[in-house]
């Protein structure tokens, strides 16, 4: 008899166990609630939840870099208008109708334009600035000791992770904007350059002058790769009646003098208040002279900008087609893991009806166990 009771409460304790699992999965629509219910279906549970929640994440940070973005683009666009606006002064001022006068007061207008570029050239969303490349965190452009703007952040890009293990690049720097080409040299060529111009490899190598001999001042007579007195370096001479530098490329990459476009800007104003790069004053006929050379390189300014504003549009397109992939990609696993993690609410409806008869009949058996064993005992 003790073997009988024994069995049945063995049985109940059971049934009491899967309904407890039964009126989990009713009351949650959960599977399973521990991964000792089912340990196989429970990995894969959280294999698809470890998934979800990476591509959750990469979500995030794509929807932070929409900001970015979309601001990168309309003030591409604002600097564009302005060049244009440039432009156009230029070509006024080349009018034969201008008085000196005029002219000055077209260079205090330039003046105006040049500062509302730095401030687009330097725009940020607060923590990070749109065109200082991959160290997002420094100032773009800066004003350098002798009063003149520089690029102050990186040539790389940003890199956005789009996908686990995937990445895309983000933005262009001040350099893809700011800067022009104006003389492309490749090995055995000449090269000149001025003193703020950039000179960048194909490579993405900057070629820069430093203290070699370390006596503290900056040696022009060679430029260094990457900056480091380790590393290559190009023999450089300094022609002072023309104040510009010439080098041989020795390197089998080719290498690019870029010019500043707010360098530009300060040539043009000069001009227009009658002075050169030094301040010593000029003709009328030689400011028109460079007035006049400068529209070709305003051209290839504004054709640099744009391929610059082009080459962002392809980046930001192609982060959005990630976005959209990424978003169906998350869908997929949702779906997968609703059909995995979820539990089946009509069988789990019918497993509680059975159980309730199960549990009725037991109960049954176990009243009746009890009965007789009283008897029994009597």
């Amino acid at each position: 008899m003790v073997s009988l009771e024994s069995n049945s409460l063995y049985y109940l304790n059971i049934l009491n166990t899967q309904s407890s699992k039964v009126n989990y999965q009713l009351s949650t629509g959960n599977a399973i609630e521990n991964g000792s219910d089912d340990s196989s279906l429970f990995k894969e549970i959280i294999s698809l939840e470890s998934k979800m929640n990476r591509l959750e994440s990469i979500q995030t940070q794509i929807d932070t870099s929409t900001l970015y973005n979309e601001s990168s683009d309309s003030t591409i666009s604002q600097m564009k208008d302005i060049m244009d606006t440039v432009n156009s002064k230029v070509l006024l001022a080349l009018n034969d109708t201008n008085t000196t006068d005029d002219k000055k007061i077209i260079a205090n207008e330039l003046e105006a334009y040049k500062e509302s570029l730095l401030n687009y050239a330097n725009q940020n969303d607060g923590d990070n600035y749109f065109f200082s490349g991959l160290d997002s965190t420094k100032q773009a452009f800066v004003e350098s000791s002798n009063g003149n703007i520089v690029y102050n952040g990186s040539l790389d890009n940003k890199k956005l992770l789009v996908d686990e293990n995937s990445y895309a690049t983000q933005g262009v720097t001040g350099v893809d904007i700011l800067y022009y080409t104006t003389i492309t040299a490749s090995n055995g060529e000449e090269l000149t350059f001025l003193d703020n111009d950039l000179l960048i490899d194909s490579q993405n190598n900057t070629w820069e002058f430093v203290d070699y001999d370390l006596d503290g001042n900056i040696n022009t007579d060679r430029v260094y790769k990457n900056g480091d007195e380790t590393s290559d370096y190009i023999d450089v001479t300094y022609d002072s009646s023309s104040q510009e530098y010439t080098l041989t490329n020795t390197q089998n990459e080719t290498i690019e003098t870029k010019h500043s476009y707010f360098e530009l800007l300060d040539e043009i104003i000069n001009s227009l208040n009658l002075k050169d790069s030094n301040g010593n004053s000029i003709s009328e006929e030689e400011s028109n002279e460079i007035l006049s050379s400068s529209l070709d390189d305003i051209e290839n300014a504004y054709n640099t900008i744009n391929e610059a504003h082009s080459k962002l549009g392809s980046r930001n397109s192609i982060i959005e087609t990630a976005a959209t992939s990424l978003s169906a990609k998350y869908t997929s696993f949702n779906i997968f893991y609703e059909q995995t993690a979820s539990a089946d609410l009509t069988e789990a409806s019918i497993k509680a009806q059975s159980l309730e008869l199960t549990f009725s009949a037991l109960y049954s058996t176990i009243s009746k166990l009890n009965s007789l064993s009283l008897v029994n005992y009597i």
